[in-house]
């Protein structure tokens, strides 16, 4: 950089060495004509390089001083601008503050009042707490009364069904031994029916002999007397005894209606 500061010295000759140099060459040739003028133009671009190098610098040294001047004030503008966000906040917290010191107390004394209002209402539940004991006592006692007649009141239908169980119970025994009877009744008539039969043919067998039929005759016919007459005992007794079954299960059904309603 130092270096463009230079000036190139010039080269001047003397009158006497003009001269000489004149006679030595009276007519210079194109050689040295072409030279002297290349010699004109190296040293007149080299000047003019070093010229548009130094208006180069200067110029570039001119710009970057410029931006940072604008640097520098917009760095100023933005600490202006910082300062001022930093002074509101600073008021902003400060108001915040105090807002907050009047909102604790408001609270508190929000807070003392609820508690108050707390204990009024507990105080005010108890009253009707006890009220309402008191006023369902009889009522408790009523129904304690009333579930103590409807439990007597179940042991008693239980009972009555226990013994209409074992009156249903008993009836299915008799009959049973209805059924028993009934069926010894018909084989012992199935018995007489065989033997009514052996004596017709014995009847059959016997015509031949009048004396000895008519006194069979006779015989067979007070046996078939007797046995009409037990023959109808016995459909007697099976009538009754088919009658008491229909009764016995008539009660059996009237008792579990009466248990049932009952409960």
């Amino acid at each position: 950089m130092m270096a463009s500061n230079k000036i190139e010295p010039k080269i001047t000759l003397d009158n006497e060495d003009r001269a000489a140099y004149i006679k030595e060459r009276k007519t210079p040739t194109s050689q040295s004509k072409i030279a002297s003028a290349a010699e004109v133009k190296s040293a007149s671009s080299t000047n003019s390089l070093w010229l548009f190098l130094l208006l180069a610098i200067a110029l570039g040294g001119y710009g970057a001083s410029w931006w940072l001047y604008q640097q520098t004030q917009q760095q100023s503008q933005l600490i202006t601008k910082a300062e001022g966000r930093i002074a509101d906040l600073e008021q902003q917290l400060s108001a915040t503050g105090e807002e907050m010191g009047e909102s604790a107390v408001a609270m508190q004394v929000k807070v003392s009042g609820l508690v108050e209002k707390t204990d009024k209402l507990w105080t005010e539940m108890d009253k009707l707490w006890a009220s309402a004991w008191r006023r369902n006592q009889s009522e408790i006692k009523s129904l304690n009364s009333k579930v103590l007649k409807q439990g007597k009141q179940v042991t008693a239908n239980v009972k009555t069904a226990e013994q209409a169980a074992q009156q249903v119970t008993a009836i299915g025994t008799r009959t049973q031994t209805m059924q028993t009877n009934l069926a010894q009744l018909k084989q012992s008539v199935a018995q007489q029916d065989s033997q009514v039969r052996e004596l017709k043919e014995t009847l059959l067998l016997n015509q031949a002999d009048s004396l000895q039929a008519e006194t069979q005759l006779t015989a067979v016919k007070e046996l078939l007397d007797k046995l009409e007459q037990q023959q109808k005992a016995l459909a007697q007794q099976v009538q009754a005894l088919s009658s008491n079954n229909t009764q016995a299960n008539s009660q059996s059904v009237s008792a579990q209606v009466a248990g049932t309603a009952g409960q």
